[in-house]
């Protein structure tokens, strides 16, 4: 086990809130599976947990009986505001199960944090402060959230008026995560030249010698045609299927 990871585990033995952060090519989802295993096989008897993620398919993926931090909640696509939710969990029965899965946690995990928007992680916040009658950040409830700021955003939803701000932005967020460990081990490369580039690029301050790195690697391609890029799955579909009726 890291050092990292073996600190990770040895502070949620008690009521540490803690951000769980990681460099570039660090292959995080194995490293808080293996985490995640550990702090439920060590506190299963001393705490209930609850494991989210931000996405439907990050849950299905952490396992463990995962859902999105929406669902375990409650507050669905963040459609509502603070005085609406709270009539809804406190007089719908729609709500209820949103709530006794709150009343019932003592530690959740939020995984892929870097898409919760600030939004969303203000009104979860909220919402477990008011349903567990507590006063302190999250109702009292250890928070563990991992996940890589310089990957994917938030996504904005204008029409809920979330601007997509990240969830550091948010005025509390340093206050609710008092603890930082940042996986800096690189897993996923071996070569320095390599793993500078990738770091300076996802920093988008490349140096001389990645742009040199990067120059050295252009070379024609064989079948240029084979190889195409598009924005959205519908475009990428609809050549993908032309394709396919041509070679029949």
């Amino acid at each position: 086990m890291s050092n990292g990871k073996r600190c990770f585990v040895s502070s949620n033995m008690s009521h540490t809130i803690l951000l769980f952060t990681i460099d570039n090519g660090c292959k995080r989802t194995s490293n808080l599976k293996s985490s995640i295993r550990e702090l439920i096989s060590q506190l299963s008897s001393q705490k209930s947990v609850s494991v989210t993620a931000t996405t439907g398919m990050a849950s299905l993926q952490l396992g463990f009986n995962a859902t999105t931090i929406h669902h375990w909640a409650g507050i669905l696509d963040g459609r509502y505001d603070n005085e609406k939710l709270v009539e809804l969990l406190d007089s719908d029965d729609r709500f209820a199960a949103a709530k006794a899965r709150i009343h019932a946690t003592d530690c959740i995990i939020i995984d892929e944090i870097s898409m919760l928007s600030a939004k969303i992680f203000n009104m979860v916040e909220f919402v477990c402060r008011h349903v567990k009658k507590s006063t302190q950040v999250f109702g009292g409830i250890q928070l563990i959230a991992s996940g890589d700021f310089k990957q994917l955003p938030p996504v904005p939803d204008y029409r809920l008026h979330d601007d997509g701000a990240y969830c550091f932005q948010s005025d509390f967020f340093w206050t609710a995560f008092p603890h930082h460990i940042n996986l800096t081990q690189v897993k996923r490369q071996h070569e320095e030249g390599l793993i500078q580039a990738v770091n300076e690029l996802c920093d988008g301050n490349p140096s001389e010698e990645t742009l040199a790195l990067l120059r050295s690697l252009d070379r024609p391609v064989e079948h240029p045609e084979l190889t195409r890029l598009y924005g959205t799955n519908f475009d990428a579909a609809y050549i993908n299927q032309i394709m396919l009726e041509e070679m029949d």
